[in-house]
């Protein structure tokens, strides 16, 4: 709709979509959705808008969507309205063998969306401009680390910025929370590796299902221990993608 009003355009159009993760799962399912439907929208109304204007719309169906316009490492400009807030590439084409394993514990939708849950914190946390305080410190850190190729320090603040995020959560009111003991046993695993040697960092989004960061080298390891500890459990590995790509 908001891409057929800048178009001046009335007309509805279908929209088929098909994912490869399940939805609202905390899988970031909705980033790689609005990105695409963004993108679609721009081009089938004619609007052919730039990779920036593109991340501005995309970012009206879902924050994370906003840097999934572009490929690789990205950083969200939080800006204070809508022309200046906006994603910003920062390395695209990424040339590190890191990986990130999905640790898929349930596929179902989650009780409490992304953005029901963060609105919530907003209202009633009274630790929440102090995480804004955190995460705005953490920046400079991660790309700084990002462009060494410092895995350590990198996964350090990965991991350190999910758990500070999640225990927000539970400072709410209603105080809520997305870990299932699922994700506190994958939690576990993580840190056996680690004592084994295995370098490797958990972190997880607004749902049950665990990433695990690591260096390609370790990913048959970490992926083989998975499953032999989580026999049921799906495992998705992935790397650093492109953007937004039209197929035609």
């Amino acid at each position: 709709i908001l891409s057929g009003e800048k178009a001046g355009i009335s007309e509805f159009a279908k929209v088929n979509s098909t994912n490869h993760v399940p939805t609202t799962a905390g899988l970031a399912s909705s980033a790689s959705a609005f990105a695409a439907l963004a993108a679609a929208a721009s081009k089938a109304s004619g609007m052919n808008l730039s990779r920036r204007d593109l991340s501005r719309l995309a970012r009206r169906g879902s924050g994370s969507a906003t840097r999934s316009i572009y490929g690789g490492f990205v950083e969200w400009q939080a800006g204070d309205n809508d022309l200046n807030s906006y994603a910003v590439p920062f390395i695209e084409n990424v040339s590190w063998d890191i990986k990130m394993i999905a640790v898929v514990i349930n596929s179902k939708q989650k009780k409490i969306t992304s953005r029901a849950g963060m609105q919530t914190v907003v209202n009633t946390s009274p630790y929440y401009n102090s995480w804004i305080k955190e995460a705005n410190r953490s920046i400079p850190l991660m790309k700084e680390a990002i462009s060494k190729q410092d895995f350590t320090t990198m996964g350090e603040l990965a991991e350190e910025n999910a758990m500070k995020m999640h225990a927000l959560n539970l400072s709410a009111h209603p105080h809520f929370s997305y870990f299932s003991p699922e994700s506190i046993q994958v939690m576990n695993l993580v840190e056996e590796l680690r004592s084994m040697g295995i370098e490797c960092y958990y972190t997880m989004d607004a749902g049950p299902n665990v990433k695990i960061i690591c260096l390609g080298k370790d990913t048959a390891d970490i992926t083989s221990f998975l499953q032999k500890n989580l026999p049921n459990t799906e495992v998705l590995v992935s790397s650093a993608g492109p953007g937004v790509q039209y197929l035609d």
